[in-house]
């Protein structure tokens, strides 16, 4: 597996949508499709679990999202992880691609 080196919070919501397929600002943005969820939940998640950012701060990074709306990101990705075992393996690629 190719690494990537991790400089800040940029680098984590990149390979989590050059591994999904999505462009940064769609995933950054307010679209609502499962496409566009899956890996703003991701994001969300690996920041909050591997990076230890607040929920604050994802929800700035998030374009100003509510810490209660990164709280539920997070729960439910969790929800979803225990149900999904291709959600949970395609998660797994993404933490080994980040070395986290």
């Amino acid at each position: 597996v190719d690494r990537l080196k991790i400089n800040s919070y940029k680098d984590v919501l990149q390979a989590v949508c050059d591994h999904f397929g999505v462009d940064l600002e769609s995933v950054l943005g307010d679209g609502r499709t499962k496409e566009l969820m899956i890996p703003r939940q991701v994001s969300m998640y690996l920041l909050k679990n591997s990076m230890n950012f607040t929920y604050d701060r994802i929800g700035n990074i998030f374009n100003g999202r509510q810490h209660s709306a990164v709280m539920y990101a997070c729960r439910k990705l969790e929800e979803l992880l225990g149900k999904d075992q291709k959600l949970y393996y395609e998660l797994n690629v993404v933490r080994d691609r980040l070395g986290l």
